[in-house]
């Protein structure tokens, strides 16, 4: 074993990890450097942690703690470094449970408990470009052909909602989280083409941005959604896109396309149980109504919507836009996936819940000994 600091994190097999107990480790003169003044910070760290199939080797956590002394680091940061080495020490013994952890829609566990590292961020420069209905197949075809080289900082959303005035309008939101001049510059392109009827853009914190379209979701409404992850967005997919919203029996109804790349994307196919890290766009139908009696009709349009669009997309789903199997059908938690990685999920439900406690979701069934 190591005798000087070392930031590697020794482990042994836990001698009883069938049974619930705590360790508990109290350091009480950890030591690093105030990034702003390069003197020793003190503090006093304590750990307490439910081990599974290993425990952290003291004298390696102690030679751990003890690197940090030369470091210039506030001690929130070190804080949540050192949760995530601990983590990753404990990840090593069962790597297939993190894995499908990450992706696996709540089949393997229930959080009881979140921590958040939170980072400073906005003003954005966010808002949104409205458009008529009567031209919003030319704008869609120019959004779609916009996205195809912007940077990571910019994210984007199409809808096709309705006004405060009760008009029919496609909105194009933008939100860039950068330097707002920049923004600016990125975004002229659309904000010339048409041009819109109205143009929000402009600087917004963070929570405004998530306010931009409550005013049409009150609460009480009920609901119903279809969702599509889709391989491609041409001319004709914006036609039935436009012709289902000229149809939608429900103002409070949306229909939205998301659109994903950047970082999301840069992740290995096979690192998470996600899988469909390669699609451009997501379509998401949200039928919202105020009335019971109106249930028939408006259920019927997102599901006549939804068909509408699917010979523009892939086979996969996003799973938390699944409904209950009985109306989504058991082979669509299954193309949430793809069939390898199904395969691989239902295995370790097998191993780590045989009786699927965890059931309250769109199942994966553990595979039958």
């Amino acid at each position: 074993m190591a005798t000087t600091p070392s930031k590697e994190l020794e482990t042994f097999v836990n001698p009883r990890p069938k049974r619930r107990y705590e360790i508990r480790f109290e350091a009480p003169e950890f030591t690093c450097l105030c990034p702003r003044t390069g003197q020793p910070d003190f503090a006093t760290l304590r750990i307490r942690y439910c081990p599974d199939q290993l425990c952290v080797e003291l004298k390696s956590l102690k030679l751990y703690l003890w690197s940090y002394r030369n470091e210039g680091a506030f001690h929130e940061e070190v804080t949540n470094r050192i949760l995530d080495d601990l983590v990753a020490a404990s990840a090593e013994e069962n790597p297939d449970l993190y894995w499908g952890l990450r992706g696996g829609g709540g089949n393997f566990g229930v959080v009881v408990s979140f921590e958040f590292a939170l980072h400073e961020i906005g003003p954005f420069l966010a808002g949104m470009l409205l458009y008529p209905l009567a031209g919003a197949q030319k704008s869609l075809a120019a959004f779609r052909d916009f996205l195809a080289d912007t940077p990571d900082e910019l994210g984007a959303l199409a809808g096709l909602v309705t006004a405060p005035d009760g008009a029919p309008v496609l909105a194009l939101v933008f939100v860039y989280n950068g330097d707002l001049d920049e923004g600016a510059r990125v975004l002229q392109p659309m904000r010339e083409f048409g041009p819109p009827m109205m143009d929000t853009l402009g600087p917004m914190p963070y929570r405004q941005v998530q306010t931009l379209f409550d005013e049409s979701a009150p609460p009480g409404l009920r609901n119903y959604w279809k969702s599509s992850f889709l391989e491609r967005l041409p001319d004709e997919a914006s036609e039935a896109l436009v012709a289902c919203r000229a149809s939608m029996p429900s103002p409070n109804s949306k229909l939205f396309i998301e659109c994903f790349g950047g970082a999301m994307a840069r992740i290995g196919r096979d690192e998470t149980a996600f899988a469909h890290r390669d699609v451009p766009h997501n379509l998401l139908i949200l039928g919202a109504w105020d009335k019971a009696e109106h249930d028939e009709a408006n259920i019927a349009w997102a599901r006549e919507t939804w068909k509408a669009l699917q010979p523009y997309a892939s086979k996969g789903v996003y799973v938390n836009y699944l409904g209950q199997e009985a109306d989504e059908g058991a082979e669509r938690v299954r193309a949430s996936y793809g069939q390898a990685k199904y395969d691989r999920l239902v295995a370790l439900k097998a191993k780590y819940d045989p009786n699927n406690l965890f059931r309250m979701n769109q199942n994966i069934r553990p595979a039958k000994s």
